[in-house]
């Protein structure tokens, strides 16, 4: 045989070979990442709150306190992924205590409740600002949802709104309702059967409910905003929405728990 073709043999070999070895260990690498991904997930789902985590949370949280045991248990289930998997830090690089860190972990097991395998996948990062801070828009913010896949809060005013006065909604209602806006309301919508010209979508009034003006009217804003006007309201000021738009009020109540 011409030695030119055993050395073109010989190359093809060598080819195939490094093809073979590099996919066996890019395989490998899928498989040890898969390993690594469901040790941190099953370490995640064996953690528990302790005592004082539960203390601080009947103490500062009435959602939770209205909660039966068994509910009590699936709200800490939801707790534990957003207060584990998320990235805290302060907008000076200090280290976020855990009490700040648990109550806002809260609100988004509250809002998630009755929505199953929900999460927060797109949410990174939570800076936390001592008081109001500038936002993306140059102005003054109390909280910001960013696309990037950040939430900044001020923490006076996120802390002094868990137990808002009549007619206030608070702050992590808000920030969890958009936060569900950039993670994607499908299991919402289809409860809410939601499309421009619906008869539910055109019955929301220009009426209000809050400081914020929350229920603007349909003209003003999409179907997703629509979505996420109609949480904050179910979370915030259920026995208003229930009793003026209670057909919106029944068929959220498919998917999520008011606490009614």
């Amino acid at each position: 045989m011409d030695n030119r073709v055993i050395f073109a043999l010989s190359d093809n070999i060598y080819i195939i070979s490094a093809i073979v070895l590099a996919v066996l260990l890019l395989a490998g690498l899928i498989w040890l990442l898969q390993k690594k991904l469901a040790l941190i997930r099953f370490t995640i789902v064996n953690k528990h709150l302790n005592k004082t985590q539960r203390k601080t949370l009947k103490k500062h949280f009435a959602f939770y306190k209205k909660l039966s045991p068994e509910l009590k248990e699936a709200f800490e289930k939801r707790l534990i992924h957003f207060l584990y998997e998320k990235k805290y830090r302060t907008d000076s690089g200090e280290a976020v205590k855990t009490k700040k860190k648990l109550l806002i972990a809260a609100y988004a097991a509250q809002l998630t409740m009755g929505i199953e395998h929900y999460s927060f996948h797109k949410i990174k990062t939570i800076t936390i600002y001592p008081a109001q801070f500038i936002g993306s828009n140059g102005e003054k913010c109390t909280w910001e949802v960013l696309s990037t896949g950040e939430i900044k809060i001020s923490w006076n005013d996120f802390f002094k709104e868990l137990n808002p006065k009549p007619g206030y909604i608070p702050v992590g209602i808000k920030v969890m309702a958009y936060a569900m806006k950039l993670e994607g309301l499908s299991p919402i919508k289809e409860q809410l059967i939601l499309h421009r010209t619906s008869e539910l979508f055109r019955q929301a009034a220009p009426s209000v409910y809050t400081r914020d003006h929350v229920f603007k009217h349909p003209q003003h804003y999409n179907r997703d905003e629509f979505v996420v006007n109609c949480l904050i309201n179910y979370f915030g000021n259920p026995v208003s929405l229930k009793n003026s738009y209670p057909e919106i009020f029944r068929r959220l109540e498919k998917c999520l728990y008011s606490g009614l």
